[in-house]
């Protein structure tokens, strides 16, 4: 006698979404508020350009959004919490905060993409 169920679904090894992790959609939505922060950086220099340094304020805008994202990242993505305090530190250095939140970016998408998340321009889809 065959073992073999003809109507039984058929399996197959494709990568399987971590939905039900709290931390992966913590990174998620934190990834979000970064790239919303680059964003809103690269907002702000070009308006120091044209109106000149009333645009920092802008700036300060991205810095808190920034600090946000980075602090719900950080559960997830099990930082410490003085890189975190560092971190927040280089927010306000004028280029460097753009390089840091570029770093930030691209290990939440790494991670994400491991764990079966596509990754777009403004983060994951969800």
């Amino acid at each position: 006698m065959d073992t073999n169920n003809p109507y039984q679904t058929p399996k197959s090894d494709l990568l399987t979404r971590d939905t039900a992790n709290e931390e992966t959609l913590k990174i998620a939505k934190g990834q979000k508020k970064v790239i919303y922060a680059i964003l809103v950086n690269i907002l702000a220099y070009i308006l120091q350009i044209y109106i000149g340094q009333i645009a920092a304020l802008v700036n300060l805008f991205a810095i808190g959004l920034s600090t946000a994202g980075l602090i719900q990242m950080s559960k997830g993505m099990k930082y410490s919490t003085t890189a975190i305090i560092l971190l927040v530190l280089l927010f306000f250095i004028p280029v460097i905060n753009l390089l840091v939140l570029l770093r930030i970016n691209g290990k939440a998408t790494s991670y994400l993409q491991k764990r079966g998340y596509t990754v777009g321009l403004l983060g994951a889809k969800m």
